[in-house]
């Protein structure tokens, strides 16, 4: 990069840079406490470049560099729309599937272990919801009400004795249970979070474990832990929030026969994830952070695919509104960063 020149007026400076701007000759103009700074960038344009240095000392007024200023505002947001359409369409398979270090990524890692220790200590890995198993009851959203034949509620205090019968005539027995929210009510607000960490079955666990692992470990390298902590529990509340409220709004097929109303799994969070990526990638690319086009296209599907009831029950609310929640937060960032 050399310097052309100094000239002591800020605005014929630009309008010299404009004008060099539609002629291919690319400049760079700093304000110097002596003037104001004409570089050329490119050595090759600088012949050319000091003749139209002449020319214009000559004749700073002519119409000519007016009219390229307005050309040059027009090239440069045609640049910029190039540019942009590039960073759309670029993505690196490395950056999004890649196999990060355990250093770097230490939330994600964490959230992993968290899924597989619940999962196991749920027993819900070779079994269904509707296990009776005191671990999961503590950690789903809703908890377990268990009535007698009587249709009186059974004290939690009272449910071991209950399944010893003694044999007498007209004793209590277990009969029927309910879902409810009263652990919830009781202040156990753990049960918002807790049922993103239940998975039913290890083909659940493993597919949920692997995405998490490349949207979860591509967010935390470029964002942070605490970034990352705070983006899965808002995804995490309003996802099973949005589940338990509307259960079967997004079960195109009507609700599934002989639900318990217990829910879990990572779904919601990742959809939430993938909807973050995906806007934020058509919104304000940011190199590491795009999903290839393909791979949008197939998590779509896969969301429609789920609400059809052929793979059997699945919250599907939890997974549109944790995709909501992503989409809104990439939204909500590029408005922000405008204003």
């Amino acid at each position: 990069m050399r310097q052309l020149g100094t000239l002591s007026d800020g605005a014929q400076a630009q309008r010299l840079a404009d004008y060099l701007f539609t002629l291919g000759i690319a400049t760079q103009v700093n304000p110097e406490p002596n003037g104001w700074e004409i570089w050329v960038r490119d050595e090759d344009t600088m012949e050319r470049a000091r003749a139209e240095w002449q020319a214009f000392q000559a004749n700073p007024d002519d119409s000519r560099y007016e009219t390229a200023r307005r050309n040059a505002a027009d090239l440069r947001r045609q640049a910029e729309l190039k540019e942009l359409q590039f960073r759309r369409n670029f993505h690196d398979h490395h950056s999004v599937w890649g196999r990060p270090g355990p250093r770097r990524i230490p939330f994600t890692l964490l959230l992993m272990a968290a899924s597989i220790i619940v999962s196991l200590l749920c027993g819900t890995l070779l079994s269904g919801p509707g296990l009776v198993n005191p671990v999961l009851d503590r950690l789903t959203f809703t908890n377990w009400q268990y009535f007698d034949q009587f249709k009186h509620p059974i004290a939690d205090d009272f449910l071991d004795e209950l399944e010893r019968p003694l044999g007498i005539h007209g004793e209590r027995k277990i009969t029927f249970r309910v879902s409810t929210i009263d652990g919830l009510k009781r202040g156990e607000v753990w049960r918002l979070v807790t049922p993103i960490f239940i998975h039913f079955g290890l083909i659940h666990l493993g597919f949920n474990m692997y995405v998490l692992y490349g949207f979860g470990g591509l967010v935390e390298r470029r964002r942070g832990w605490m970034w990352l902590a705070l983006f899965v529990l808002v995804c995490a509340v309003v996802s099973n929030v949005a589940q338990y409220a509307f259960p079967h709004v997004f079960d195109l097929m009507g609700p599934p026969n002989g639900g318990t109303g217990v829910f879990g799994g990572m779904s919601g969070v990742l959809y939430g994830l993938f909807g973050y990526l995906w806007i934020k990638g058509r919104l304000a690319p940011e190199p590491g952070l795009h999903l290839p086009p393909d791979l949008i296209v197939m998590l779509l599907i896969w969301l429609v695919v789920c609400m059809t009831g052929l793979l059997g029950s699945i919250a599907n609310t939890a997974h549109v509104a944790g995709l909501v929640v992503g989409m809104a937060w990439a939204a909500g960032s590029w408005l922000g960063a405008r204003v």
